[in-house]
């Protein structure tokens, strides 16, 4: 092999085998300063409305798709399924397919769909989320004003 320059790869590269430099994790790894600001931008911009779209929108499209991979003898299509899960949430009853054509499971899905989005449990859980809301503004009033709220009640029953 005459006329090869005699150095090696090693040599060449200027780096010495096995010699590691100092591990740093990948940026999508680290992500705990994006994640604090993620949370104060879903906070800032979450509110009532919102919340309300995003679960009426991605709550049926979770349980039809438990409800069409509960498919038994008789497949029902996906189409029918959303539709089933959209009836059920909007507590209105209406329906594509035959009852008799649907396993026990996804009778127990509708029923449950049914009976968890009847008028009056959410309304329970909407007064609730309200009040939860309402109890917290009112505490940061009274903490704005130096007052505990405790103190704050009191002062008005007396």
């Amino acid at each position: 092999m005459e006329g090869l320059p005699s150095c090696t790869l090693m040599e060449k590269v200027g780096k010495v085998p096995f010699q590691s430099s100092p591990v740093s994790s990948p940026s999508f790894i680290n992500f705990s300063a994006s994640l604090d600001l993620d949370i104060a931008f879903v906070a800032q911009h979450l509110n009532f409305y919102r919340i309300h779209l995003l679960f009426f929108t991605f709550l049926p499209l979770i349980a039809s798709g438990i409800f069409y991979a509960s498919n038994g003898q008789n497949k029902i299509a996906y189409i029918d399924c959303l539709f089933l899960c959209f009836s059920a949430m909007t507590v209105c009853g209406l329906t594509t397919v035959l009852f008799a054509d649907l396993t026990v499971w996804q009778e127990v899905i509708l029923f449950v769909r049914f009976a968890s989005f009847s008028p009056n449990f959410s309304t329970i859980l909407t007064i609730y989320a309200l009040t939860v809301a309402h109890d917290d503004g009112i505490d940061l009033l009274c903490l704005d004003h130096g007052h505990s709220r405790s103190s704050t009640l009191l002062s008005k029953t007396i």
